[in-house]
């Protein structure tokens, strides 16, 4: 139910985007599949509440004997654009020095509307 709408968080970071993705109460967005590893051991994102008073939770779905699923955060945003807290993952996505493929998986809770914009795997390694 996760849909691309106009509006974007680039203002924060002097970037010119026009765009982020809604997901919708009870809704889910995924991330493409991507390689995780000792190199890379967080995320960060923008993250706004459009209504409602819930939660946002980043899953990790990992391929290895067959889909799992494992909670590595949850937290609440507030009504503007802000810096999500940091996502630091659990050792066992980042053990592997060759790497391990994810996807990340964004649900918001009932009742609430959120959006998220400029994911990106640990930001400060490039810096």
């Amino acid at each position: 139910g996760a849909k691309i709408v106009s509006g974007d968080s680039n203002p924060l970071l002097g970037a010119t985007g026009t765009h982020s993705v809604e997901i919708p109460a009870g809704g889910t967005a995924r991330s493409p599949w991507m390689c995780v590893n000792a190199s890379t051991p967080s995320m960060r994102f923008f993250v706004r509440r459009v209504s409602g008073t819930g939660s946002l939770t980043v899953n990790a779905l990992i391929t290895s004997g067959g889909k799992t699923v494992s909670t590595i955060s949850k937290f609440s945003g507030i009504g503007s654009w802000q810096p999500s807290p940091v996502v630091v993952f659990p050792a066992y996505l980042t053990a592997s020095s060759t790497g391990i493929s994810v996807q990340f998986q964004f649900t918001s809770d009932a009742g609430t509307v959120y959006r998220i914009d400029d994911v990106e795997l640990d930001p400060y390694l490039r810096k």
